[in-house]
């Protein structure tokens, strides 16, 4: 166990190298946890998952040190967008209602809330952004409206953290007619030029009107992680 004037540290593991140490010298540490989808109650995973990271944010203050603490809403998605449109509410508001849900579970849980609790919606140009860097530079690209990312441009990292080699992964086919290059091609988004076509409702407006099943964003934690918050980048 460290002492508390020693600097938290950080299991890495990585595929060559084995397992690496990462320091905070600055003994500040910063987490990005990744939020629920918020078109329903929270149930017991959300529970067990929050609880952990709270308990590791807890004994790193423990230790003496700062931590800035994330956590981000998915607050946009088309399950949500097709169940306010069944309610007869909003999108936004239909999601700000189970995220309000869910802050009250946590509390009585004695889960403490985030320091920044950024949402997808608040995100859109920052996203739309991302997902065009991604096409541009070859590691996504298009298909009648969807963006499919290229896992195998990435293969050399992609299984680290399940300690699977990327040739060794198996997963089912994509079957005849699919529009992925490979089986473990994910889907990233939205084609942003398909977004901006006309009589195309995309962005906020979208979701405001629930016109939009343009919102499923594989990228809705890289694009709110990507930016600053309240001065600190994430």
């Amino acid at each position: 166990m460290p002492r508390r004037d020693e600097p938290p540290v950080i299991q890495h593991p990585d595929a060559e190298e084995g397992a690496r140490s990462l320091r905070s010298s600055s003994g500040v540490v910063k987490m990005y946890v990744c939020g629920p989808t918020t078109y329903d109650y929270s149930h017991l995973g959300h529970a067990r998952s929050y609880i952990d990271f709270d308990v590791a944010r807890r004994y790193l203050e423990f230790l003496g040190h700062r931590v800035i603490y994330v956590q981000n809403f998915t607050d946009i998605e088309e399950v949500i967008i097709r169940r306010a449109k069944e309610a007869g509410k909003p999108p936004l508001a239909f999601a700000q209602y189970y995220i309000d849900s869910f802050l009250e579970d946590m509390r009585a849980l004695n889960v403490r809330t985030a320091d920044h609790m950024p949402k997808v919606s608040e995100h859109i140009p920052e996203i739309v952004g991302l997902i065009s860097r991604l096409v541009e530079r070859g590691f996504a690209y298009s298909v009648e409206g969807e963006v499919y990312f290229r896992t195998k441009k990435t293969k050399h990292s992609f299984g680290i953290l399940t300690h699977q080699r990327f040739e060794d992964i198996v997963v089912e086919s994509p079957g005849a007619g699919s529009q992925k290059e490979h089986p473990l091609v994910s889907r990233s988004g939205r084609d942003p030029k398909a977004m901006n076509r006309p009589g195309r409702a995309h962005g906020a407006r979208a979701v405001r009107d629930g016109t939009s099943n343009a919102t499923r964003w594989r990228t809705n934690i890289s694009g709110p992680r990507s930016t600053s918050t309240a001065g600190e980048s994430i």
